[in-house]
């Protein structure tokens, strides 16, 4: 099978950065491979060609056992598949001099690069046997946890509405990246797959605006046992600002104080996602319903004309529509 490889290595830490978000970010999420044009396919480089490239089909390797000090041949090194994407779009700089491909994350996958074929780009045309095992996301953890033997592994399954089901996440052709639309008041859990291999002083930081979102979950995440499913309750408060984006990012560290310069060298493996926290059009209905039965009470009890019978007969039902009112008020959006 014939596909187009971009592969990262384990020689430096921004290399290995871009594997960690491949195995930490949600499908259909999206990641920023940079590449010098010699380490591209000379085909592949030709600006012609890239209206043809978007949707291509693409694996991520890690290139595992290379040194920056005493560069390894290709065929010296250990090409270990993780992740199938597609081509979203396909860039030069001359500014830079990178060639930059942005891709969109898809399932896990196990596979081999042909026998015949030594890789000598970094991102090009190879051909790959596909394998039916380890082909999920703990299975692709256990192949690459050499290279990171100091970081917790973890993955976004997804955000998930009150009513368990997921939340879709649109793209965002300016930040090249998905942002979730979640809304003012209401309550969603984050799903995560957790891989602590080894060494159980190894966590997961969540960082967030308090002032816009409540997380009630021991912080930072930690596991005794070596994979595990978490689910992290999420809620969102209630704003008067009709939207506005944050941010929640997660970041691996080691102890509680992310503040130690080990914790701090570890800043380049944090993974955000993009929140754009909205007013729910059905809470701001019902808002306006219990305000308009406030406005109804105000009226009835300065009625002149309708009540000659019964006189304090509109006192009551003012009293009434303000009972209902303030407390609906009250009980959903507390407002006293």
């Amino acid at each position: 099978m014939k596909v187009i490889a971009a592969f990262s290595s384990d020689s430096r830490p921004q290399y290995k950065a871009d594997i960690f978000r491949v195995m930490s970010l949600p499908e259909g999420d999206v990641v920023h491979f940079r590449y010098k044009k010699k380490y591209v396919q000379e085909l592949l480089v030709k600006k012609q060609i890239w209206n043809m490239l978007e949707d291509r089909k693409v694996i991520i390797f890690l290139s595992q056992g290379n040194n920056v000090e005493s560069p390894k041949n290709a065929n010296q090194l250990n090409h270990i598949s993780t992740r199938e994407a597609s081509i979203l779009s396909c860039d030069w700089s001359a500014e830079t001099e990178l060639f930059h491909v942005r891709m969109k994350l898809g399932s896990f996958i196990n596979a081999n690069i042909a026998s015949s074929i030594i890789p000598d780009k970094f991102f090009q045309e190879i051909e790959v046997d596909i394998k039916n095992t380890n082909n999920n996301w703990k299975g692709r953890v256990e192949e690459i946890k050499g290279s990171f033997t100091d970081l917790i592994f973890f993955n976004i399954e997804g955000v998930f509405d009150s009513k368990g089901c997921k939340v879709n996440s649109t793209y965002n052709s300016q930040s090249y990246s998905r942002v979730y639309d979640l809304y003012h008041g209401e309550r969603y859990t984050i799903k995560l797959h957790l891989g602590n291999v080894g060494d159980i002083n190894k966590k997961l930081l969540i960082q967030y605006s308090a002032d816009d979102i409540v997380i009630a979950y021991h912080n930072p995440i930690e596991s005794s046992v070596d994979y595990d499913d978490v689910f992290i309750p999420l809620n969102v408060k209630i704003s008067s600002v009709f939207k506005n984006s944050n941010f929640i990012i997660f970041k691996p560290i080691k102890g509680n104080d992310n503040a130690t310069a080990e914790n701090t060298s570890l800043d380049i493996y944090k993974i955000s996602q993009e929140l754009a926290l909205k007013i729910n059009y059905r809470s701001a209905g019902v808002f306006g319903l219990f305000s308009l039965l406030a406005f109804i009470a105000v009226v009835v009890s300065s009625a002149k004309e309708g009540f000659d019978i019964f006189p304090f007969f509109k006192y009551i039902v003012s009293g009434l529509f303000v009972f209902i009112s303030t407390s609906g008020l009250f009980y959903f959006f507390n407002k006293k």
